[in-house]
């Protein structure tokens, strides 16, 4: 039975992270209210001019393509400015190819070579019951389930270029 000083606790700390979560939430949504592609042309990754070209060329060839992917494949930004750019836009940390030379085999190997691949996944680190995954698309909460569910580990994103998460897997699951 709880006792009316613990209920009084319990009731008093809840306000508090509800309104801190309410706070960092909002917070997000005031960043992402700014289409991705305007908010690139604030940060001098593009001008105005290609913003307009890339989204006219999306709009009639490159569909499948999203915005950032597009840049990259018409060569108007470098992955290097990219990544640290949508990191901070989706408030995910990412990491480079440079990053991620010396990891645990038995780590990536938590999850199956054909989902790696087929959805663009690494998983990078396991500690503690939680496992670190490299993603491409980290809003992929699909696939964010699906390994929780296989690997019975709470689970933290880290956006990743395609190229570096190919990396991993050609280079770990070659060596099983």
């Amino acid at each position: 039975m709880e006792t009316a000083a613990a209920t009084l606790h319990t009731s008093a700390a809840q306000p508090k992270e509800n309104t801190l979560l309410r706070q960092a939430t909002d917070d997000l949504s005031k960043r992402q209210a700014t289409p991705i592609g305007n908010m690139m042309v604030q940060k001098g990754l593009v001008t105005e001019d290609e913003l307009q070209a890339v989204l006219k060329k999306q709009k009639e060839v490159y569909q499948d393509f999203l915005l950032g992917e597009l840049f990259l494949h018409l060569r108007c930004i470098h992955e290097d400015d990219l990544y640290p750019f949508l990191s901070d836009y989706f408030n995910i940390p990412w990491r480079g190819i440079d990053e991620m030379n010396d990891m645990d085999p038995d780590h990536v190997e938590l999850i199956p070579e054909s989902m790696a691949r087929a959805q663009n996944i690494a998983v990078v680190a396991k500690e503690d019951g939680t496992i670190t995954l490299a993603m491409s698309y980290p809003q992929d909460v699909l696939s964010v389930d699906a390994i929780r569910a296989k690997t019975r580990c709470r689970v933290i994103r880290l956006l990743s270029p395609p190229r570096a998460i190919k990396f991993i897997i050609d280079k770990y699951y070659e060596r099983s």
